[in-house]
């Protein structure tokens, strides 16, 4: 899945209006989630929290995806690849990561790339 991030990661700097590169993070991420659903950590909703927070201009905003903001995010997610003993031990959790629910992120993945007329 590391390799698929990193295909993504260069797929952006020649993304155009037309290209799914935004459904086919969307449907990466869904798959990273689903996978954790039962087993969703902090140090997971932190990963996908960063990312979609970096992705936060593309959720219902119908605008073509660039590099400068999609590498950040996607390098996010590589984090959960992280093995549990090398992760940082100096996170400071913070309530708003924490109370993330699946549902949550999951409709914020559902959301990217949509356009809402606004």
């Amino acid at each position: 899945m590391s390799d698929e991030i990193d295909a993504l990661i260069d797929r952006a700097s020649t993304a155009n209006k037309d290209d799914a590169l935004l459904e086919d993070i969307k449907s990466m991420m869904a798959r990273l989630l689903e996978g954790k659903r039962e087993t969703l950590t902090y140090w997971d909703k932190s990963c996908f929290a960063s990312a979609l927070h970096g992705l936060r201009p593309y959720i219902g905003s119908g605008l073509t995806p660039n590099k400068a903001w999609l590498a950040p995010s996607l390098a996010a997610l590589k984090m959960l690849f992280v093995p549990e003993d090398k992760r940082s031990d100096q996170i400071v959790a913070k309530e708003s990561i924490d109370t993330l629910t699946f549902e949550q992120i999951m409709g914020d993945i559902r959301r990217l790339g949509e356009h809402r007329g606004v």
